[in-house]
C-alpha cells in the first residue's frame, strides 16, 4: 500500500510532536519531515517527496504563505493544508496562493487526517468556520465600494457561487434551486473554468474580491 507522505511545518516543536503522534495513528500516512521556519520549507520540501504539506501561516522570516507560493513554483502538485488560528487576510493570501485546504488549530485528529487523505485525492478540505471568516473579511474590505461589472458568470451561476460562498454542498445547492445535483456540478465545473480557479475556496474568492458574488442575494 502506498503511504501518504505528509510534511509537517510549525515553529513550535511541540505542535509538531502533537501533529506526529496524532497522524501516525493512521497506517496510511507517513510523517516524512519537518522544518520550523519558511526558509526552511522551502530548502527542503521541494525534493522530499511530500504528496501534503501541514503548513502553519505564521511563521518567524518568511511567512507560511509566502512559503507555499514559492514551493509550488517548483512543486505543483503538491497539496497544502493552511493549519492555522488566524483569520481574515491571513487566509486570502493563503487561498490565493494555491493552499489547498483550511483548518483550524484544534481541529480533531480525525478530522485532521480525513483532511489529508482529501487533499491527497484532490479534494479542498476547509472548516466552514474558516468559509465564513473568508466571507465575512471580504464584505468588511469592499464595504462602501461599487460593484464591478463585466462578470463572466451567467445568472444562474452566480447563484450557485453565492450558495457555495455559504458553504452550502452541491446537493442541498441542487435542493435549493430545485435542479439536479449533476446540474450543479456541472455548473461548477464552468465556473471553475471561467474564473481560473483551482478549487471551491479559491472560485468565491474571485467571485467576492471582484463583487461578482453578493450574499445578500440568498434567502436562507
Amino acid at each position: 500500500m502506498n503511504k501518504i507522505k505528509v510534511f509537517l511545518v510549525d515553529d513550535h516543536p511541540i505542535v509538531r510532536e502533537g501533529l506526529r503522534t496524532v497522524l501516525e495513528e493512521d497506517e496510511a500516512i507517513e510523517i516524512i519531515g519537518e522544518a520550523g521556519t519558511g526558509e526552511e520549507a522551502i530548502a527542503k520540501i521541494p525534493s522530499s517527496g511530500a504528496d501534503v504539506v501541514l503548513m502553519d501561516i505564521k511563521l518567524p522570516g518568511i511567512d507560511g504563505v509566502e512559503a507555499v507560493k514559492e514551493i509550488l513554483k517548483v512543486k505543483p502538485s503538491i497539496a497544502f493544508i493552511i493549519l492555522t488560528s488566524f483569520g481574515g487576510d491571513h487566509l486570502i493570501r493563503a487561498v490565493e496562493a494555491g493552499a489547498k485546504g483550511y483548518l483550524l488549530k484544534g481541529t480533531s485528529g480525525e478530522e485532521l487526517r480525513k483532511a489529508i487523505h482529501e487533499a491527497y485525492v484532490g479534494k479542498s478540505p476547509i472548516d466552514p468556520v474558516i468559509t465564513g471568516q473568508l466571507v465575512v473579511e471580504f464584505l468588511r474590505q469592499r464595504k462602501g465600494k461599487q460593484s464591478s461589472d463585466g462578470s463572466p458568470l451567467t445568472p444562474r451561476e452566480t447563484q450557485i457561487l453565492e450558495y457555495v460562498a455559504r458553504g452550502n454542498p452541491n446537493k442541498q445547492i441542487a435542493e435549493r434551486l430545485n435542479i439536479s445535483e449533476q446540474t450543479v456540478k456541472n455548473s461548477f465545473s464552468a465556473i471553475l473554468k471561467k474564473l481560473g480557479a483551482h478549487d471551491r475556496t479559491h472560485a468565491v474568492v474571485i467571485g467576492l474580491r471582484n463583487n461578482w458574488i453578493f450574499m445578500s442575494n440568498l434567502s436562507d
